[in-house]
Formats: structure tokens, sequence, C-alpha cells
């Protein structure tokens, strides 16, 4: 095995652990998923999905039926994870710009809807043309996409306009904390609402580096950039340092208690 299949099986495994730990303390502490909170799952879910891709990825697997399959399953997951990020931008401009605090069920299924059936009908229309040989699962550097054009339409654009759109919504919404004071009884709700948006932000930019990392390392002359993407993607284990805040703490503290 070389030594980048061991630092993508490290950074993967890393990720892996932690992730998985996130997701268990919010299904272990329900009352974490209340004030914006399952977007955040969401977006866990769907790094846990390209991270045991990346795992999976490190080994030799050849250029057959299952590197297509595994190259499929990267393509929607990072699809995925790059979506949810677009779902915090509007989650948040909704917040501080519409001032509307409480997010409706058929606001949060329509989230849901478009966010995982869009990356899902990507690939399902990329697999469909892959059937008819006129998309390639595959690549020089692993099973991922491996024409340039096909790369840049399939993800690359679709990349490329969340990321303009999240740009536009938080310089909205950072110009709206910064020309804005609110009133002092809402000073709770709005240390709440602020520590979603460093959460939210924080989160953006780890999978966007990862997604624009993955991106351009398919390119010949950027080949490098792909010991960027397997560091970045191995990030991930960060989210679990971000569950780790006073209300988790409190959360965890008042559970153990009723139990003692």
């Amino acid at each position: 095995m070389s030594w980048e299949s061991i630092l993508s099986l490290v950074c993967a495994a890393l990720s892996l652990v932690s992730l998985l730990s996130t997701l268990c303390v919010h299904c272990m502490f329900p009352s974490l998923l209340k004030g914006g909170e399952k977007p955040f799952v969401n977006l866990v879910v769907s790094l846990l999905v390209g991270e045991i891709s990346i795992f999976s990825s490190a080994f030799d697997i050849g250029n057959g039926f299952q590197c297509s399959l595994l190259a499929a399953f990267q393509h929607f997951a990072w699809l995925a994870s790059f979506s949810w990020t677009a779902i915090f931008s509007w989650d948040i401009f909704d917040t501080f710009v519409r001032e509307n605090t409480v997010p409706g069920r058929g606001k949060l299924w329509t989230g849901y809807v478009i966010e995982w059936g869009l990356p899902a009908l990507t690939v399902a229309i990329c697999d469909i043309l892959h059937y008819f040989h006129l998309f390639q699962y595959d690549g020089e550097y692993g099973c991922w996409i491996s024409d340039p054009l096909q790369l840049g339409l399939s993800f690359g654009l679709p990349v490329a306009g969340i990321v303009l759109f999240n740009i536009i919504l938080y310089s909205i919404v950072v110009s709206k904390i910064s020309r804005t004071m609110w009133m002092s009884q809402n000073a709770g709700q709005t240390y709440s609402n602020r520590q979603r948006f460093i959460l939210y932000s924080k989160l953006s930019s780890i999978v966007g580096f990862t997604c624009i990392f993955g991106f351009l390392a398919n390119v010949e002359v950027l080949s490098f950039l792909r010991y960027a993407f397997m560091v970045s993607a191995g990030l991930c284990f960060v989210c679990f340092s971000f569950t780790v805040s006073r209300k988790t703490i409190d959360v965890i503290k008042s559970r153990l208690s009723t139990v003692t």
C-alpha cells in the first residue's frame, strides 16, 4: 500500500470516527436537533457517505464496475454535502435578514427533497450516460470522473453555482449583522443565532475547500492538490469539536442527572 493510500486511510478514519460520534450524540439527545440543527445532521450524514467512499478508494479495486460504482457513490456524496451548505446559507439569511426565526416544517421537507434529490438526479443521469459510454466514471488517480469537461459540467458547475449562492447570502448576512443591533430582550436568541452562523460558516468553508481541491486535483498540472483534498477531507473530524458546545454539555449533564 502506497503512502498516499495510508494518508487517505488515516484522514478518512479520523473523520469517520468523529462524524459517527457527532451523529450518535445528536441521536442520543434529540433536543439538540432543535433550533436549526437538522441541516447540520444531514450534512454529517452526507459527509459520512463521502468519507466511506474515500476510505474505500484507498484500496486497489481496479477500473471495472466496482470503481465506476464507487465513483458514482463519491459523486453523489460530495454533491449532497455541498448542497447542504446552500441550506445553511439560506437558513442564516432567513434568520438574520428576513428575521424568520421559526423554520416551517414544509420548508424543511422542501430542503430534504432538493438537497438529496438533485444530487441523486444528477448522478442518475450520469449513470445512464456512463452505461451508453457517453460519460466515464474512472480516473488516473482513483475512482472518480476522468474527463475534464464531464467533470466540469457534472461537478464543477453545480459547485460553482452553490459557491456563488453562498457568497451572496453570507455577504448580505454579514452586512446585516454589522449594521443592525438587536433589542436587548432578544439577546439570548441573538447569541444562539450568531453561534449557528459561525458554525455554518466553518462547516461551509471546510466542505467548500474539500470540493474545490477535489475538482482541481483532476487537472493534470494541479494533480498535486489531491494531497490537499485528502487532508481537507480529513478535517471533517472538526465537526465533532463544533458539537462540543455549552448547549451540548448542558443537555448531556441534564440527561445524566435524571438518570442518576
